[in-house]
């Protein structure tokens, strides 16, 4: 018999949670008797009563469903790898909790894993969600395929379907603080694509700001790409050719060659300098512990 595991991060969700799970359930339907599913709540860190909403779901379904609460909010892709460690299913899927991503596509991701796909991303072909978020996913999107990530499918993914031995992968090799299912761009498994609509959230609201979605950006193009380097190099050409300007324009060219190129030496090595402690920093971060579990059941 096939186990799903099916893992769903919550922050803010007592709304969402009662009519998701009903979704979830409702569409066992679609699969047969030879499937089972196991679904993994995690709380990070809400404030509301997100909590009290697993709970009621663990008390009515406690075959089918487990929570997880965190101790404090860490971001969504932290709570999905305390998901990650509770999962026991021969497939693993990953999606929201706000039913902007439709239970019933997790059918179409497991036919292609019982046709021999050990992953299958369903990337966004269109999104219903409102301007200005639609809008600023395109952008992130395209920025990350173009400077970390060639081979992310255009849309973007955070809806998938992997098999469980990926799951010990992305364990081992998960890096905190970032989009983190984008490890599975690195692993070097070939996936499948199973294009899907985005729903509009008809429940509670986004609590994607802004800021978050900035940091989430930064630090994934940092975990990703060749950026850190490429600065430096970039950065040294930059102040090199300034300094050329400022000795021409407004020193005439009559500037000593020589400290010229000891004014240059210093400003690149205290740029390079920046960039050093600036990258070390980040790195370290992602070796800090994702989450803390406060509560299981």
């Amino acid at each position: 018999m096939d186990k799903i595991s099916i893992i769903i991060p919550c922050y803010q969700n007592e709304e969402n949670l009662p009519v998701t799970a009903e979704a979830l359930k409702s569409n066992e339907g679609l699969f047969g008797d030879n499937t089972s599913f196991e679904y993994v709540l995690i709380d990070d860190g809400s404030t509301d009563k997100t909590w009290q909403s697993i709970l009621e779901i663990k008390r009515r379904w406690p075959d089918s469903f487990s929570g997880i609460r965190l101790s404090k909010n860490t971001g969504s892709y932290n709570a999905i790898c305390a998901g990650l460690k509770r999962a026991t299913g021969n497939c693993i899927v990953v999606m929201a909790a706000d039913l902007q991503d439709p239970p019933s596509h997790i059918f179409t991701m497991y036919d292609a894993w019982t046709k021999g796909a050990k992953l299958v991303l369903a990337n966004r072909t269109e999104r219903l969600d409102k301007w200005p978020s639609r809008q600023m996913a395109t952008a992130y999107h395209f920025v990350i395929k173009t400077m970390a990530l060639p081979n992310l499918p255009k849309g973007g993914f955070d809806f998938c379907l992997f098999d469980n031995q990926i799951k010990d992968e992305m364990i081992e090799k998960w890096i905190s603080n970032t989009n983190s299912l984008f490890i599975l761009l690195s692993l070097k498994h070939k996936y499948v694509l199973a294009p899907y609509k985005k729903r509009k959230r008809t429940i509670g609201q986004s609590q994607w700001t802004f800021s978050k979605k900035l940091k989430l950006f930064v630090n994934t193009v940092l975990a990703f790409s060749i950026i850190p380097p490429l600065a430096f190099y970039t950065g040294s050409l930059f102040l090199g050719t300034i300094c050329l300007l400022v000795n021409r324009k407004v020193f005439q060219d009559q500037f000593p060659w020589s400290q010229l190129l000891i004014l240059s030496a210093v400003l690149l090595f205290g740029l390079g300098l920046a960039i050093r402690i600036a990258y070390s920093r980040f790195q370290n971060a992602q070796k800090q512990p994702p989450f803390v579990v406060e509560e299981s059941v």
